[in-house]
């Protein structure tokens, strides 16, 4: 039986560094929703998402107008806020019947609190009837900006996936969407096979306990390939599914929450990452290519926590509480919050950064926020293009280059230090904002005439950028910022 309806998602937030608080959610309509008419649910999903932005006048209305609709079963709709906290989350049907929608879909967004200049991020995706998603279309920006849009949708790829649904309390032997099995493993092992995309769905606001020596592993046949990729991801319009090691016993050593020595080609989309001992998602070796971490929650990791022996743990500069990428080629990693790592054993100066890049090509860094690390938000080794970041209130430097690198439309704020690199002019920077930094903007010869600095410990000022609330890492334009239009082509400066 399908899925009829969606699950909204508020976060309480208790301001300590960004902290964030435990989910509370609200169930729309389940699996009995039959009885619900199309127009009852398109009222009833217009009106929970106004009531999300605290407006009944809809500013911004998404148009969903697939070229194809008769090939579409269900629509998939995610919204997040300007902290990328999913405040939306829906999976309908498609048809003419009692609980189902039509095609064009018209679904109006309204910002929180009335405020035109407020910052949002929306994803839908269509599916066939085998349950994979076959298209998806992302838009972003404030919704003074976009008002009515029609979206763009493109292929993901995944036509003819091999589908797995997972839910603890489940007990199915198939994995299938109405008997869903209860181990994210053997959902795995029982759609991994050659030649075909698969897709494991993992029901959401529930702890999917990982009991191996290192997490969840993959590789050694775990794994995607070309054309082919393995997704991990949440269930639409069940909420946020949270990752979660068991606790580890006296002689174990548990490094990450997601370890990928030998996989390639796999996606990690919608998940709550947490409670790794050394790493949140660790990708590893020249074998590891080509791998997407999306919309994803990877935080406090990095535990101080002891090994068997008593001793702190000893980690070198290089390695990351959040997400380590070591020899990946190909990583992206992309609208996720990666958040609060930690310092490592008391007798450990090891001070980890959030995303840590080594001896990678072609890694992209787009879209994330990333918060309250205990050294650098993002270092990097290798070519990586860091695009579109909110990079706030991390230890040391916000960015950290020590290769080549691009690092266009960002906001760096609140850091140690903002842009900082051993080799400047293999650095490309354009389009940042680079304000209120406890340190120099720049360090290293990283030139930034095409930035906008405020506030930093260095000599030049650009003026006020007019952010929305910056002590709160909320870094969208006041309707009066000069960043408005002041980039290439009438962009924006900054991130937002």
């Amino acid at each position: 039986m399908l899925p009829r309806g969606g699950h909204d998602v508020h976060r309480a937030h208790a301001r300590a560094g960004m902290e964030t608080g435990p989910l509370v959610t609200r169930t729309l309509s389940s699996h009995g929703a039959s009885s619900l008419g199309a127009s009852f649910l398109a009222a009833l999903l217009a009106a929970v998402i106004g009531s999300l932005a605290g407006c009944q006048d809809p500013s911004l209305e998404l148009v969903i107008d697939p070229p194809d609709p008769g090939s579409v079963s269900r629509v998939a709709l995610r919204v997040w806020d300007a902290e990328l906290q999913l405040v939306g989350d829906f999976w309908v049907p498609v048809g003419e019947g009692d609980g189902e929608i039509t095609l064009p879909w018209r679904v109006p967004l309204t910002p929180r609190g009335g405020s035109e200049s407020r910052w949002f991020l929306a994803e839908v995706e269509l599916f066939d009837d085998a349950g994979c998603p076959t298209r998806r279309a992302v838009v972003s920006g404030p919704s003074s900006d976009l008002r009515a849009r029609t979206l763009r949708f493109e292929a993901t790829g995944l036509d003819g996936c091999e589908a797995a649904f997972v839910d603890p309390a489940g007990g199915g032997t198939e994995c299938a969407e109405d008997a869903p099995c209860t181990s994210m493993e053997d959902a795995i092992d029982a759609v991994v096979g050659p030649g075909r995309p698969e897709v494991v769905y993992l029901r959401g606001d529930v702890d999917h306990v990982l009991d191996g020596p290192r997490g969840l592993s993959l590789g050694d046949g775990r794994t995607g390939e070309p054309g082919a990729p393995l997704v991990i991801r949440a269930w639409p319009g069940t909420g946020t599914p949270r990752l979660r090691l068991a606790s580890p016993g006296p002689d174990a050593v548990i490094e990450s929450c997601c370890n990928v020595d030998a996989g390639r080609n796999l996606l990690l989309d919608g998940l709550d990452i947490a409670g790794g001992v050394r790493f949140g998602v660790s990708f590893n070796g020249s074998n590891a290519v080509d791998n997407v971490v999306r919309h994803a929650f990877v935080h406090d990791n990095g535990l101080d926590r002891d090994d068997p022996s008593g001793a702190p743990q000893d980690l070198g500069r290089n390695d990351a509480a959040v997400i380590a990428v070591n020899g990946a080629n190909g990583t992206t990693i992309e609208h996720s919050v990666l958040r609060a790592t930690g310092v490592r054993g008391p007798a450990s100066p090891a001070r980890l950064p959030g995303v840590g890049f080594r001896a990678v090509g072609d890694a992209v860094v787009r879209g994330n926020l990333v918060v309250d690390n205990a050294e650098q938000g993002v270092t990097v080794r290798g070519g990586t293009a860091i695009e579109g970041n909110v990079i706030c209130q991390n230890g040391s430097e916000g960015v950290r280059i020590e290769g080549p690198a691009t690092i266009v439309g960002n906001t760096i704020l609140r850091n140690g230090a903002g842009i900082s690199a051993e080799d400047g002019d293999r650095v490309s920077s354009a389009g940042n904002v680079v304000v209120d930094n406890a340190g120099a903007a720049s360090i290293g010869g990283v030139e930034v005439e095409a930035d906008w600095l405020h506030g930093n410990a260095d000599g030049r000022d650009d003026g006020d950028p007019r952010l929305l609330d910056p002590e709160a890492c909320v870094v969208t334009l006041r309707p009066d910022s000069p960043l408005r239009g002041a980039g290439p082509d009438g962009a924006n400066l900054g991130a937002r």
